[in-house]
């Protein structure tokens, strides 16, 4: 038995499946969850990889460290989407006080405390307020200030639609601490070059900076993944001030390569 995404309409990515562990179509989309052959458990969200056990490592530490690490005192920190649990577990080895996630459907934090152990753990911490609400309703009517926000959403589509938009960058902006950035999820420079390019036009108008990182990300289209770190005010550079212990593939070594762009991208986003 064999699960399939399509990834463009040329290109689809298989995994053998040894079994499936759940199933479910929620209010928003279809959720499964598969044990592979190679990938470990894979969550799986509207027939598109989200979550492997192989390989997560890779997006979220690159998701959440480079701006976390060069925050000062990063205590109060936003997470948009990520009911998987993946980005929070990263964003918990810092020294947060307290950390507000919103996630649209708690269908996929229920099956995820069931399947993935790290999903159990950092649910249960008490620095973490779990909130199940539309992103877009929750940026715009509320009156919180954070030091980091992060944003850890599926492709524009559905739910997920909202936060592509310039109306909800504005939002976050009001909600950043004067020197508090965000974390962007971007999809693929591979694949999604028009997503990225509007992406970038509108943080760009939004932002005093905007800096694209990089990093490998094997089983997503293209196996290369772009990620955004925009902030409040005027930066040069994202500096790392600290190196979080218990890492898979971030280092000192790492953060600053990742902000190195190839021609292509450069070209891509002028």
């Amino acid at each position: 038995m064999y699960f399939s995404e399509r990834q463009s309409k040329g290109t689809e990515f298989k995994v053998r499946i040894k079994k499936v562990l759940f199933r479910k179509k929620s209010k928003f989309q279809k959720i499964e969850i598969f044990e592979t052959e190679d990938w470990g458990k894979v969550l799986v969200l509207d027939g598109l990889f989200m979550v492997t056990e192989r390989d997560e490592f890779f997006y979220h530490e690159s998701l959440v460290h480079p701006l976390l690490s060069s925050l000062r005192e990063p205590s109060e920190v936003l997470i948009i989407g990520g009911g998987d649990g993946g980005t929070l577990r990263e964003v918990l080895k810092h020294p947060v006080k307290r950390v507000i996630q919103v996630e649209i459907d708690k269908d996929v934090v229920d099956a995820c405390k069931r399947i993935f152990s790290w999903a159990r753990k950092v649910y249960s911490d008490k620095r973490v307020s779990l909130i199940f609400e539309d992103a877009g309703k929750f940026v715009k009517n509320s009156n919180g200030k954070f030091d980091a926000i992060i944003l850890d959403t599926s492709d524009p589509v559905g739910p997920a639609e909202v936060c592509y938009k310039k109306e909800f960058y504005r939002n976050l902006n009001k909600l950043l601490k004067n020197k508090g950035g965000i974390s962007i999820q971007a999809e693929s420079p591979i694949h999604h070059t028009n997503i990225i390019r509007n992406l970038y036009k509108v943080l760009k108008q939004e932002f005093k900076s905007v800096f694209p990182y990089f990093s490998p990300m094997p089983t997503y289209p293209g196996g290369y993944w772009l990620y955004f770190f925009v902030f409040k005010n005027k930066r040069k550079k994202i500096s790392p001030l600290r190196i979080p212990s218990e890492t898979k593939y971030y280092n000192k070594e790492i953060h600053h390569s990742g902000f190195a762009i190839p021609e292509f991208m450069k070209n891509l986003l002028k």
